[in-house]
């Protein structure tokens, strides 16, 4: 039993629910339990980022209660119930609490399925409490169930593509290092569903790119921006990998002294490029690094470039190369 409720607890957090409790040793209904009857309901959920059911047995001057809630990944109250815990009734809540999960999760269509189906409660001496428990628990779509995620896909040989997981955005502070620049750099990004999101990434070159010109000098700042696409490669894994597509508008200045004629100029170089990105997920957590390798083409061709004397100054290169690191959050 404790080598069940054990895989039960690591196949509920691997595939984005775990169960807990703050009174484990209030045994109302046991953690153990409580884990394996809810793992062998709901098999393996799989959806971004880690939900978290939590239960604690109340003690109040009517009655003990048990209250559950579930916590979406940013950590929002999702759903909250309270079941009574008389004489008789705590062997049982375990199930009803993972009925109840399973619909929110899985079944929220099932309105009129009974909620005993698969406990032979009728059949032994706790059927009395269960009917009790049962209806304490009212209906499975009751109005505190808010912001119901998608139906996610449940390893049972099909797989749904493109859940429909709640739009929301992201923040990106990093640092994106390439051989053109190094850029500090922040962006923002609309993740749609489980598998795509749209973004926008920006940044400031930190190297003043200074270089002789002819009988004077000359300086170079550049801004590199990125209007970016990327899709999920493997949604239901810990570590969330992806590939992208964007369009890169690279701003430049030059400033110019010791020249004939000095002063500055500005432009903007096109490019198409790719990353390869990796994001951990974290447990109850809504901050985590990342990493992203990057390739750009520069499109100079659409540019005019920067001349002195009739000689070309400050020659972008045509591939760019860089690692794009740093912290991201969901809002």
């Amino acid at each position: 039993m404790a080598v069940w409720s054990t895989l039960s607890f690591l196949a509920l957090s691997a595939g984005g629910l775990t169960v807990d409790t703050p009174s484990p040793d209030a045994l109302c209904p046991p953690i153990e339990q409580t884990r394996s009857v809810v793992g062998s309901r709901l098999g393996t959920i799989e959806f971004e980022g880690t939900w978290r059911a939590t239960y604690v047995l109340v003690h109040r001057e009517r009655g003990d209660v048990v209250t559950l809630k579930l916590h979406d990944p940013a950590g929002r109250v999702r759903l909250e119930r309270e079941f009574a815990a008389k004489d008789g009734t705590c062997s049982t809540l375990a199930q009803v609490i993972a009925l109840v999960l399973e619909r929110y999760f899985l079944r929220p269509e099932a309105n009129d399925e009974v909620l005993t189906q698969g406990a032979d409660a009728s059949k032994d001496k706790h059927s009395a409490p269960q009917r009790a428990v049962d209806a304490a628990a009212g209906p499975p779509n009751a109005p505190v169930d808010t912001a119901r995620p998608a139906r996610s896909s449940v390893q049972t040989g099909t797989a749904e593509s493109g859940q429909r997981q709640k739009p929301h955005f992201t923040l990106d502070a990093s640092l994106w290092v390439s051989t053109a620049w190094v850029a500090p750099s922040a962006g923002v990004a609309l993740r749609m569903n489980e598998l795509w999101e749209l973004g926008l990434l920006g940044g400031y070159d930190l190297s003043a790119h200074a270089a002789p010109i002819s009988t004077g000098w000359g300086e170079s700042r550049r801004i590199p921006l990125a209007l970016q696409t990327k899709r999920q490669l493997a949604p239901s894994a810990p570590l969330r990998l992806y590939l992208g597509a964007e369009l890169l508008g690279l701003y430049e200045h030059v400033r110019t002294e010791g020249l004939l004629e000095d002063g500055s100029r500005s432009r903007i170089v096109p490019g198409l490029g790719l990353r390869l990105g990796a994001e951990p997920r974290f447990a109850r957590s809504i901050v985590f690094p990342f990493v992203e390798l990057s390739s750009s083409l520069l499109l100079r061709v659409l540019s005019r470039p920067f001349e002195v004397d009739h000689r070309s100054a400050f020659t972008l290169p045509n591939l760019v190369f860089g690692l794009d690191f740093g912290i991201r959050t969901t809002l």
